[in-house]
């Protein structure tokens, strides 16, 4: 069995997420390949037709032959993942559903996503009506009906999974790359994420609250490889979220080189919250890595302090090992699971018509 892989080379979670599914899959003895230009060859070029000049024209022309030629090599494959996040994913532009079938008409395609459409509340509607306010700025776009299957590393949200049949696998992710590890720290250094502009008074907040508890900290403001945010991750001992994540890669890589992780808010980490019963309505638990705040600066800072004299980063990876494994080495059961269903045909083609 072969898997393919469409990703791409920038750095950002598609490149990440591909090169720990192709580990996952190597692990349970399943070949797969990486197409790095894969998503920039699959994104649906028509409207270039549409502006009809002699330059957009010859541009059609090398994106169509550009497809084809994915598509002769994507023929070779039992399925086809595409690495992809919502809304993205299910927007028209993604995409040409129909020239994509067409060409590769018996390959199954999946989305690998960060989390799973079914249980993201009203995304779902917002993609069909459109609601610019929240990155989607037209509608008639698609739902579940899309893809033949669906990966992702968690599904766990406010918003309980419903009951049914879902044409879901939930996998996690492999970030074990030998990069992400802990005891490199030479005392308690904060780290701030990337400014949100829509959040700089939690910001400011929290460098209030460091200068109060005499924490050192860095800020995230460039452009950075994989190599070199993780010599940065590895430095640090706690880790302040900026915005709201519909699931935060650097939160589990950050716990996985000892990094406590901060939140103004317990809902802005949804998808990180540990449910006995994910078809449930409402909050989950978060593992005791985390620490919320309550956006309160005195409670911020108190708890700086008692991080300081107890820290040890050792434990906090630990302790994500304990709770939440599958966001380091993935879940390989589920895994095989999808595998055995390629295998057996219950996962194929047509199933996004069912």
């Amino acid at each position: 069995m072969k898997v393919a892989i469409l990703a791409n080379a920038k750095n950002s979670f598609p490149k990440v997420m591909a090169a720990g599914l192709h580990r996952m899959l190597a692990r349970i003895g399943v070949g797969s390949s990486i197409f790095h230009y894969g998503l920039d060859a699959i994104e649906d070029k028509s409207y270039l037709a549409e502006r009809r000049t002699f330059l957009s024209s010859l541009r059609l022309t090398a994106a169509t032959l550009r497809l084809r030629r994915l598509a002769h090599k994507l023929a070779q494959y039992d399925a086809i993942v595409i690495v992809g996040h919502n809304p993205a994913a299910f927007m028209r532009g993604f995409w040409n559903d129909k020239q994509l079938r067409g060409l590769v008409p018996d390959v199954p395609i999946v989305l690998y996503d960060l989390v799973y459409l079914g249980t993201r509340g009203k995304w779902a509607q917002w993609l069909r009506e459109g609601n610019p306010a929240m990155g989607i700025p037209y509608g008639g776009n698609f739902g579940l009906e899309r893809y033949d299957w669906y990966l992702s590393i968690s599904a766990v949200s406010e918003f309980g999974l419903p009951k049914g049949k879902h044409r879901l696998s939930v996998i996690g992710i492999d970030l074990d790359d030998g990069s992400l590890r802990a005891g490199e720290q030479n005392g308690l250094i904060a780290l701030l994420d990337f400014q949100r502009g829509d959040h700089m008074d939690e910001r400011r907040m929290q460098i209030q609250a460091l200068t109060e508890a005499k924490v050192k900290w860095i800020e995230l403001r460039d452009e950075y490889s994989t190599s070199q945010i993780r010599a940065i991750y590895r430095k640090c001992g706690a880790y302040f979220i900026a915005h709201r994540e519909s699931f935060g890669l650097p939160i589990c890589e950050l716990q996985a080189c000892g990094s406590v992780v901060f939140s103004p808010y317990a809902e802005w980490c949804p998808s990180h919250w540990m449910k006995d019963d994910i078809t449930i309505d409402g909050p989950g638990r978060l593992s005791e890595n985390f620490r919320i705040y309550n956006n309160d600066p005195k409670l911020l800072a108190s708890q700086l302090r008692e991080l300081s004299v107890v820290y040890d980063p050792e434990y906090v990876r630990r302790v994500f090992l304990r709770d939440q494994p599958q966001f380091l080495y993935g879940d390989l059961d589920q895994l095989q699971q999808f595998v055995d269903m390629l295998g057996a045909g219950k996962i194929h083609s047509n199933l996004h018509r069912e």
